[in-house]
This record gives C-alpha cells, sequence and structure tokens, in this order.
C-alpha cells in the first residue's frame, strides 16, 4: 500500500511528510493513530509495533486455506461451470511452490482439516474435468 493511498484514505493527521517520518524512525504516530494505521492494514498493534513474530502467527503444521478461493471454487462446482471456465488463479500448476500471498480471507487450520478440503476439492476438480468444455 502506498504512502500516497494511506495518506487519502485516513485524512486528516496523515501526511505524506508524517507517513515519511514514521516509517523512517524519525518520528513515531500517536497511539491513536497507530492503531488507525493497523486497522487499515488489518494487523494488530503488537504486530505492528515489531512485538508479534510470524512464527506466533503460523504454527508450525498449520496450512493457510484462501476462504474467497474456496467459496469461488465451490459456486463454480453447484452452477455446472467446467474447468475452463475457472479463472487461472485457481488453477494449481506443477512446479515448486515455496511462497504464497496472503489471501483476503484467510483460515488457519490443522493440516488434518486442511486434507478435508484438498480431498473435498479433488472431488470437485473430478466434476469439472467431466464436463464438456
Amino acid at each position: 500500500m502506498s504512502q500516497d493511498h494511506v495518506s487519502k484514505t485516513l485524512g486528516k493527521g496523515f501526511s505524506l511528510a508524517s507517513l515519511y517520518r514514521w516509517e523512517a524512525g524519525v518520528d513515531l504516530p500517536s497511539f491513536d493513530k497507530m492503531t488507525r494505521l493497523a486497522e487499515l492494514y488489518g494487523a494488530s498493534l503488537d504486530w505492528f509495533a515489531g512485538a508479534t513474530h510470524c512464527r506466533e502467527v503460523f504454527d508450525y503444521g498449520k496450512v493457510v486455506v484462501d476462504r474467497d478461493a474456496l467459496d469461488q471454487i465451490d459456486s463454480f462446482a453447484k452452477s455446472g461451470k467446467s474447468l475452463a471456465d475457472l479463472p487461472e488463479s485457481l488453477i494449481r500448476h506443477p512446479g515448486l511452490n515455496c511462497a504464497w500471498p496472503v489471501p483476503k480471507d484467510p483460515m488457519l487450520m490443522e493440516r488434518e482439516a486442511a486434507l478435508s478440503i484438498e480431498h473435498r476439492l479433488h472431488d470437485i476438480y473430478e466434476q469439472f474435468r467431466r464436463q464438456p468444455h
């Protein structure tokens, strides 16, 4: 998110000069401004202040599932669409995958629960494959 976007979205008290000073560590925002920034970024104050590390948010063995993608796939399956109708972003390609974008509405769950979703998606994928193009 650009400083310009943040400044325009949050308005008074969030000038580009202030944002630059905060980012550069020259000055610190007030608690109220820090709270508004955290809300805009969808982060906790602990995270924003650097007190929460990724390891504390993403426990080993947990899986992140994109709820929006899952809902979209379910919707396509229920409406009788074919695999060719799915957006490219929902198709998994072979290859190495060590990073992923954090989805808009993530679900963090145990591996077993994610495997249950994976099996359901496999069934939906097979349904799509059987549909005529």
